[in-house]
């Protein structure tokens, strides 16, 4: 195999690698393994992805070149401060946000886990801030853009739009906190839309429903910590938060980031982006404009959810029908895919844990082997 075009395009391992600094190590030890074979004739192109999730943030800083600034915020269980991290591009006039970073599962303690007592107030915060910054520092904010994954909240959005100054009444006009423990009992919702300086987009990670056996809560509530019957109260409480909201004049509403993408479209009238279009258009990695011969994505866990069209599978999908040499490290492979090598990094080590703290030494191994094998 020489002369041809090797595309590296992680997406990010949790606990190990964001995707840049795993596209960095799977080109470098392809560099040596390559070498040592005698294959110098080739184009290693790094490309790393973002479906929105962990690590979209630092794709864009990759790609856009933007600033990185800072911002004080709640907590998602709403005691305490935190600084989270956003960027700006001067020349797109453009914020972008990963939600990860604002309201992300690794941002909350084990014993905090419990989404009946968590909520989004910190993004909102975020975009109340950046709705002032354009007459406090003449900033010019055209666009947010907003990746969406990765979140430890189900909330609907609730607390978020509390920032902009949404309230929750129960039947006798007490005011309820915005937590989604409270509701079941919300008799009144009394909400204005801001008036924002820019428009937003929404980046999401996952095509899946808000309500239902395919929804926000059932799929994705029990890794966030909810128990069986968390996820009834959530349901059920989503259903009357919409009802009261009049959401039903709504088209298709989305699950991802627990309903806060949801709450983007109801509250916000934000465009929302898939992340396959991101992806193909936004970072131009598609088949019309790339032509490889390999490909190497991955992620650290293959499973039922990487099916809903998550990072890698984006990549596998949009190569499917180019003739190339497909290639998948994964942390964890709990399924097949067609056509495509899945190289599982775990098997490499006693256990799993071990295979997260020697991740770099993994990646070495399985680039070894795939040079082995199909170069």
């Amino acid at each position: 195999m020489s002369g041809k075009l090797i595309l590296v395009a992680p997406n990010g391992y949790k606990e190990c690698a964001g995707p840049l600094k795993a596209a960095e190590l799977i080109s470098s030890s392809l560099k040596k393994h390559l070498k040592e074979k005698g294959i110098l004739n080739y184009q290693i192109l790094k490309r790393p992805v973002s479906d929105g999730g962990d690590g979209f943030l630092e794709v864009c800083e990759y790609y856009f070149g933007i600033n990185i600034f800072t911002h004080e915020i709640s907590f998602p269980w709403g005691n305490g401060k935190f600084l989270t991290k956003a960027g700006y591009s001067p020349e797109n006039k453009t914020v972008y946000i990963e939600s990860a970073l604002v309201l992300g599962l690794k941002l909350i303690p084990v014993e905090k886990r419990k989404p009946l007592k968590l909520n989004s107030a910190g993004m909102g915060e975020l975009l109340n801030y950046l709705n002032g910054m354009k007459l406090k520092d003449g900033l010019e904010i055209e666009k947010v853009v907003i990746g969406i994954g990765g979140t430890g909240t189900s909330d609907l959005g609730i607390g978020m739009c509390s920032a902009f100054g949404m309230e929750l009444f129960d039947a006798s006009g007490k005011k309820l906190e915005p937590f989604p423990e409270n509701f079941n009992d919300v008799k009144l919702i009394t909400w204005k839309k801001p008036e924002l300086q820019f428009e937003i987009e929404v980046i999401i990670d996952v095509d899946n429903p808000l309500l239902g056996e395919k929804g926000a809560n059932r799929v994705f509530a029990k890794q966030k910590g909810a128990s069986e019957n968390d996820i009834e109260i959530l349901e059920k409480g989503f259903q009357n938060i919409l009802q009261l909201a009049g959401a039903r004049q709504y088209g298709k509403l989305s699950g991802a980031g627990g309903g806060l993408a949801a709450a983007f479209q109801i509250f916000f009238d934000a465009k929302i982006t898939y992340a396959r279009d991101f992806i193909k258009y936004e970072l131009g990695i598609n088949k019309n404009s790339l032509k490889p011969s390999v490909l190497i994505t991955g992620e650290g866990k293959i499973d039922e959810q990487t099916l809903l069209d998550k990072g890698a599978m984006i990549l596998i999908n949009e190569f499917s029908t180019v003739d190339c040499t497909k290639i998948l490290f994964a942390g964890i492979s709990k399924t097949g895919l067609k056509g495509v090598h899945i190289i599982e990094l775990s098997k490499y080590f006693p256990s799993v844990q071990e295979s997260i703290e020697k991740f770099e030494e993994g990646i070495n191994i399985a680039v070894e082997e795939i040079v082995r094998k199909y170069f």
